[in-house]
């Protein structure tokens, strides 16, 4: 566990069976489980995605509480659980290791310190989002939301990657009128998300 710029020491995973399409969910603690399914279950019914229908979990880090099961009960979702950390049982652990393998690689590759992996994660599930399944030319974005477009993320720019940002003449270091014509315009940046 590493403390992330914006004070994030973990996330949560989830992850839909029929689509493949991943949430993450940047948190402080476990305590933050059922904000985070309250916020990812209201950010999709918000953009008109179907119901959450069955919620299933490993069980062993969780904190089930009876708030959290007057929530499913509320919302008609079904809770099932699995053996924690058995693949075979649980669709979501199954993309942890995944999603956790994309995230060190960005950092990696990029030579981007762990401070910046929340970012990283975003990204990752950004990109991830806008890929096919395999044996699909439909990304896990419009399997999900049910468009049928074929998958791009041509738009996409990669985590850390250098660029360039514009500087407004009140951000410009030294900034006279009299030398305007000479002074830097822009300045090196690394593009997070």
């Amino acid at each position: 566990n590493c403390i992330e710029r914006d004070g994030y020491s973990g996330f949560f995973l989830y992850v839909d069976y029929e689509s493949g399409k991943i949430w993450i969910y940047l948190a402080n603690s476990e305590s933050d489980w059922l904000a985070s399914l309250i916020y990812i279950n209201n950010l999709e019914r918000q953009r008109g995605a179907r119901p959450l229908r069955i919620i299933q979990t490993d069980n062993s880090k969780v904190p089930i509480s009876a708030e959290f099961t007057l929530y499913l009960k509320e919302n008609g979702i079904e809770y099932h659980s699995s053996a924690p950390y058995k693949h075979e049982q649980n669709y979501a652990e199954r993309n942890v290791q995944v999603v956790k393998n994309g995230i060190r690689a960005s950092l990696t590759y990029n030579k981007a310190s762990t401070q910046w992996y929340g970012y990283a994660a975003k990204h990752f599930e950004a990109t991830y989002n806008c890929l096919c399944k395999r044996n699909s030319k439909v990304s896990r974005n419009d399997a999900f939301y049910g468009s049928h477009q074929e998958a791009d993320v041509g738009t996409f720019v990669p985590f850390f990657a250098k660029g360039v940002a514009f500087l407004h003449p009140h951000e410009r270091y030294n900034y006279d009128a009299k030398t305007k014509a000479l002074q830097d315009r822009s300045r090196e940046v690394r593009c997070i998300g």
